[in-house]
């Protein structure tokens, strides 16, 4: 293999593993972003673990 063929396919090698982190970090993006939406506030979490307590703000 001559040099430029050589560092033509380190290259086109390095821009393929590009694109495949690429896509895994969006795919984990999506997933997080899909897990977090399902999340319910705190808030809510709270007050249904907790049906009897009250819910003033004097205390």
């Amino acid at each position: 293999m001559t040099l430029k063929a050589v560092l033509a396919s380190s290259i086109a090698i390095k821009i393929l593993i590009a694109s495949f982190v690429q896509k895994a970090q969006e795919d984990i993006f999506l997933q997080n972003r899909d897990r977090n939406s399902q999340r319910q506030p705190v808030s809510e979490a709270l007050a249904e673990a907790r049906p009897n307590s009250k819910k003033s703000k004097d205390e």
